[in-house]
């Protein structure tokens, strides 16, 4: 008889080793499900923090494109009923967003504004670059352009002084073309 109390206990213990077994695998899948849980909640979390830094970077885009497009809007459509500030006589040059021409950032000008998205965007093509004049003045050029306003909004290579202002030009043939030439300027 001690042979099947023996026998009993050992399917006993196999029973309760099969049982242990079972409750470990249970916890293993338990845990590898919830180990693929958390790798995909992370990659939802990462994924829309990328997809929200993209989409915000954009929409910024956006809406600095828009409110560049009033300023211009209003810029080269408002009528100026003040007069001129002053009147200078200053030697007009051209120049293009030509790395040749410009710095690392061809075009973007010393106040962070994008001259070639918005002459792709808007046909805006209203941008001084002048070293005497403060940065975001209006100036007219009547001898040259009659009303049309521009806007001071870069800066030249410091060996030009008082007597010089920049036009931004699409192009650099067309900056070529204009040359040098010695006009009267109206500042705002």
């Amino acid at each position: 008889m001690a042979i099947k109390k023996t026998a009993k206990k050992t399917d006993r213990y196999r029973v309760n080793n099969k049982s242990i077994n079972a409750i470990e695998n249970r916890h293993l899948i338990r845990g590898s499900w919830f180990l693929s849980l958390l790798i995909l909640v992370l990659l939802i979390i990462f994924s829309s923090a990328v997809i929200g830094g993209v989409l915000y970077d954009f929409f910024i885009k956006e809406v600095q494109a828009e409110v560049e497009k009033a300023l211009l809007t209003k810029a080269d459509n408002c009528e100026l009923n003040l007069a001129p500030k002053e009147v200078l006589r200053v030697n007009a040059t051209a120049y293009s967003s030509s790395p040749a021409q410009t710095d690392a950032t061809p075009c973007v000008t010393a106040t962070g504004y994008d001259v070639c998205l918005n002459y792709a965007l808007y046909g805006a093509d209203n941008t001084i670059a002048s070293n005497f004049l403060p940065l975001h003045s209006v100036v007219k050029i009547p001898d040259i352009y009659g009303d049309k306003l521009f806007v001071v909004r870069d800066r030249m290579n410091q060996r030009y002084g008082r007597s010089y202002i920049d036009i931004w030009m699409p192009t650099y043939s067309m900056a070529r073309r204009f040359g040098v030439q010695n006009v009267e300027i109206e500042v705002y």
